[in-house]
């Protein structure tokens, strides 16, 4: 449909119209604009949709494809046009007509000065009864293609043969803008803390000797595995974190060839292990090269260099994958023991634990020896490292060192090996031989009521308790003494009778004679030791002493014993015990009497008379002491 002529408010919003081609970037510029489609200013081929306050996003293409662009340059930048107020319409109609005619001159449209690179905008079309104008028509500048103002109800078309101008959408809230917005930051927050926390960092650089390394992952992984068999196998511990890295010293060493190179050891930790260094937590595993091929194809160790960790802070810990070591232990502790196998008993060391005394007396004798608790008391572990062990499950570790006793025949030797530990007066268990700085250690139920290390030997069956360190109730007393015998010169004086006159060594004859009594020794056992009748005590609590009793008397030239019925001794706080004569030989005399086991002191006394044979002769004689004589004695206790 052709345009009808312009009234001077449709010459008004020719001018308005005529701004679509003009580009201006600032809005406070712009403001003085009404709502209307105008040069986008960040595309020159769009038209942008001004809202008379703001841009809004609605675009649509400058130039219709149709029509031909105008080849004549543009003309010099003109001042902006002060922009009219819109007209109200009165009735909807194709043109718009005053009630005062005005005049039908068309008002020269104000071209804008496109940006660079943008297209020339169309001419724009002829009013009602203005003729076209000639491309080559001599012009200030060729206008921007600009649509014909109508009613604000009524958008004309953007030239003949193309869609009309549409309102843009009705302006709305911002909310769904704010909840898009908040929601790209929250997707940009999940994957910065992707990258953070999951993305592996960047693969680090890995050479040996300058060269890179064959299937580096492999050969940690590799590593690795070993790395586990040795934790298990020595009962130590490791964590989520613990891995294998390759080792860059901090200093690098003069014969590197790279910064990157690596040292001849893994280190693969932290680990930790019995009684170890929480300081020093990573295992050294050997790098072995093989070939002379690029890359290098290292094989580690199966086994650490040692068995003691070191420290890793002299050098640089580092993995193909880029991980990193953890901070110290990674939160590992040393672990404790594991538990010993139940009723176990094993010859050991029991690190840092301390094992009491035992107390005075905790031994017991035998016939060749005998065995002497030093040390004695429960434990809680025992052994150091890889070799150390709790208590099992329901049970209680007992430890307890030995030493020698002294046996029957005067002997000190340690008879541990040849004992047994019983529970509960059971079946004993065969005791280990420990070594120089070693305990036995027993594990027995924790409900035992008895523990007891038994010893038997040529029908000798005697106990200690390691539960309380005292005797058996059976064993022989006087073998669980140390101290069994007594050397102290005394002497005294008596004076014999003889009935008849009996003649003397000299030649002399009489019915008595002064003599000088000396005693020597005495010793105590549970049997007679010496090349004599063999004697054993009567019972477990008693015992045999020997004494070592002679005289010389005034007229004899020798040294002779008593007959044993002149002889007695009584223990303090004792009965009497009349002495023995146990030699094999005629005319000898070797006393001994029973006594109490567990005798320290008693007194020897000389009294009595007894018949004697005549020397060759068949007839005898009565001999006699003729005040009685006492000599006191004593054995030290223990």
């Amino acid at each position: 449909m052709l345009q009808e002529p312009l009234s001077s408010i449709d010459r008004k919003h020719a001018t308005i119209a005529s701004l679509v081609g003009h580009h201006i970037a600032n809005p406070q510029e712009f403001a003085m604009y009404p709502a209307g489609w105008f040069a986008d200013p960040q595309d020159p081929n769009m038209l942008r949709y001004y809202d008379g306050q703001t841009w809004t996003e609605h675009r649509r293409p400058a130039t219709p494809a149709s029509s031909p662009a105008p080849s004549a340059a543009p003309a010099a930048p003109q001042q902006p046009v002060e922009p009219a107020q819109p007209a109200q319409p009165a009735q909807p109609q194709w043109g718009y007509q005053n009630s005062q005619p005005e005049s039908t001159t068309v008002l020269p449209v104000v071209a804008a000065q496109p940006p660079q690179g943008a297209q020339p905008a169309r001419p724009v079309q002829p009013g009602w009864g203005q003729p076209a104008q000639s491309p080559q028509a001599a012009q200030p500048a060729p206008a921007a293609w600009q649509p014909t103002a109508t009613p604000s109800w009524q958008q004309p078309p953007i030239a003949p043969g193309y869609p009309p101008q549409y309102p843009p959408p009705a302006r709305r809230r911002n909310r769904p803008l704010i909840f898009g917005l908040l929601a790209v930051v929250v997707v940009g927050l999940l994957v910065g803390a992707y990258f953070v926390f999951f993305k592996s960092p960047a693969a680090p650089t890995i050479t040996y000797q300058g060269v890179k390394i064959k299937d580096a992952s492999a050969v940690l992984k590799k590593a690795e595995q070993n790395l586990e068999a040795v934790v298990a196998k020595r009962h130590g511990t490791k964590g989520g974190d613990t891995r294998c890295y390759y080792a860059v010293p901090k200093a690098e060493p003069a014969a590197a060839k790279k910064g990157t190179d690596i040292d001849s050891n893994l280190r693969c930790g932290p680990v930790l292990f019995v009684d170890g260094d929480a300081s020093r937590q990573y295992l050294k595993f050997a790098l072995t090269r093989s070939g002379t091929g690029e890359p290098v194809t290292l094989t580690a160790a199966t086994s650490p260099l040692t068995d003691t960790p070191v420290s890793a802070d002299e050098v640089k810990l580092q993995r193909p994958d880029g991980k990193d070591a953890p901070s110290g232990t990674g939160g590992l502790k040393v672990p404790n023991p594991p538990a010993a196998a139940a009723d176990s008993i094993a010859a050991t060391e029991v690190g840092p634990i301390t094992v009491p005394a035992a107390p005075k007396g905790a031994l017991l004798g035998s016939w060749s020896g005998g065995i002497t608790l030093t040390n004695l008391g429960p434990v809680t572990r025992y052994g150091t490292g890889d070799a150390a062990r709790s208590a099992p499950s329901g049970q209680k570790l007992i430890a307890f060192t030995t030493k020698g006793a002294l046996g029957n025949d005067g002997t000190s030797t340690d008879l541990t090996s040849s004992a047994k530990v019983s529970i509960d007066g059971g079946a004993g268990r065969a005791v280990p031989n420990p070594g120089s700085g070693e305990f036995v250690v027993v594990a027995v139920p924790s409900s035992a009521g008895a523990v007891d290390l038994v010893l038997s030997e040529r029908g000798l069956r005697q106990s200690i308790s390691l539960l309380t360190g005292k005797p058996g109730a059976n064993n022989v007393v006087v073998l669980a003494r140390q101290n069994r015998e007594t050397r102290k010169l005394a002497q005294a004086r008596a004076v014999f009778t003889f009935s008849p006159s009996v003649i003397f060594s000299d030649g002399s004859t009489g019915t008595s004679e002064p003599a000088v009594v000396t005693f020597r020794v005495a010793d105590i056992s549970y049997r007679n030791i010496d090349l004599t009748k063999t004697v054993t005590a009567s019972s477990h609590q008693k015992a045999i002493m020997h004494v070592s009793l002679t005289y010389v008397g005034a007229h004899d030239s020798g040294t002779f014993g008593f007959p044993s019925g002149l002889v007695t001794f009584t223990p303090t706080g004792g009965l009497p015990s009349h002495a023995r004569n146990l030699s094999l030989t005629t005319g000898r005399i070797f006393n001994v009497f029973e006594v109490p086991g567990n005798v320290t002191s008693g007194v020897l006394t000389l009294a009595g008379s007894i018949n004697q044979p005549f020397q060759g002769s068949t007839g005898s004689y009565r001999f006699g002491i003729q005040t009685p004589v006492q000599i006191p004695i004593s054995i030290p206790a223990g």
